[in-house]
């Protein structure tokens, strides 16, 4: 285990989030502003993932959350929830919800990338800020519709 394996981890989740925001952008094509929205998120997940793959750990540390079956089933649950979007009816505020909870367990995952490697904490800072600004655009477009989305602790 180590941080090269949750770093491969991430840029795979990064590109299934942003192929979630992709069918998202489809889903929501004739509204203007949750298109734009869905593009500008699925570019985000795009230059984090190219970001990750430019970061070249100075040391590989045991006891990451290194694991590959996790990771698995949370890569198919992406791939499940963006063939949904495509197919069922779905709401702007419950996609909104639904991706303000996709990020929220992102940052929790980078996190623990962090916590669990020993890596340093600066390591991830870039991608922890932009998942913070993820989280800030969905809040601010589900205020716009009426929706409270919990402020980040």
């Amino acid at each position: 285990m180590n941080v090269t394996g949750s770093q491969e981890q991430l840029i795979r989740l990064a590109e299934g989030v942003r192929e979630l925001y992709l069918a998202l952008a489809d889903r929501f094509a004739e509204t203007e502003q949750l298109r734009a929205l869905w593009h500008d998120l699925a570019r985000g997940e795009a230059e984090q993932a190219t970001g990750l793959r430019r970061l070249a750990p100075a040391v590989a540390v045991s006891g990451g959350p290194d694991d590959p079956v996790l990771a698995e089933v949370l890569l198919r649950h992406l791939a499940s929830l963006a063939e949904r979007v495509r197919r069922d009816r779905l709401s702007p505020e419950g996609a909104l919800a639904l991706a303000f909870g996709v990020e929220c367990s992102l940052a929790e995952r980078l996190a623990a990338v962090v916590e669990q490697s020993g890596a340093p904490a600066a390591w991830l800072d870039p991608f922890r800020a932009a998942g913070r600004e993820h989280r800030q655009k969905l809040r601010d477009a589900a205020a716009l519709r009426g929706v409270f989305l919990p402020p980040d602790e």
